[in-house]
This record gives C-alpha cells, sequence and structure tokens, in this order.
C-alpha cells in the first residue's frame, strides 16, 4: 500500500466543514445547557464570527445575545452586539439590521434603566 493512498482515506475520513461546525455548534450548545455559560459563549461567538452564514453560526450569535436580553443586561447587550457589528463576515451575512436594532433597543433601555 503506497503512502499517498493512506493519506487519501485520512483525507476522506475527515469531517467537512459543516459538520465541523455543526459538531462544534453542538458541543456549545451542551456547556450552555448544563450552565456553563462564559464558556459556550466563547465558542457560540467564534462559530458566529467563522460561520455567519449558516443556522448554527446565526443560532450562535442569537443565543449569546438573547441570554442577556431575557436577563435585561442591557450593557452586556449594548457590548456584544457591538461585538459583532465589528466582525465583516456577520455583516456581509445579512446581519446587520438585526444587530442595528438589537444594539438600539439595548442603549435605548440602558438608558431608562439609568434614570
Amino acid at each position: 500500500r503506497s503512502p499517498s493512498r493512506g493519506l487519501g482515506d485520512v483525507y476522506k475520513r475527515q469531517p467537512k466543514a459543516n459538520e465541523t461546525i455543526s459538531s462544534q455548534y453542538t458541543a456549545a450548545q451542551l456547556l450552555f445547557d448544563y450552565g456553563h455559560y462564559e464558556d459556550s459563549f466563547t465558542r457560540f461567538k467564534v462559530i458566529a464570527r467563522k460561520s455567519p452564514k449558516t443556522a448554527e453560526g446565526e443560532n450562535s450569535m442569537r443565543t449569546v445575545l438573547s441570554f442577556y436580553w431575557e436577563q435585561e443586561n442591557w450593557p452586556k447587550v449594548v457590548s456584544i452586539a457591538k461585538e459583532f457589528i465589528l466582525v465583516p463576515s456577520i455583516i456581509s451575512a445579512g446581519h446587520e439590521k438585526f444587530l442595528e436594532e438589537t444594539l438600539n433597543y439595548a442603549q435605548s433601555q440602558a438608558a431608562i434603566s439609568k434614570k
């Protein structure tokens, strides 16, 4: 058996990009489900940046934002929305309007809660 043929077998067994993202998303979701929020958010943010056009990428972004939204932690929502807005891949994937609306609402709520 030639070495190049062996490498071909290894290459065939490597997961495809969409399978890798799906596995990474599943791992992040499991961490989230078991209350390991910071670790899961770190992973979700990476997925959102790497694959914003996928369902996993969009869901990752929305999971992080909605966690703080539900807690009404408006400064954190503002911070994360700004963080995502600065990522060119996320904006080019079509999430700019959603992020701007999220940011504007969170900023207005943060201002109200300061009063």
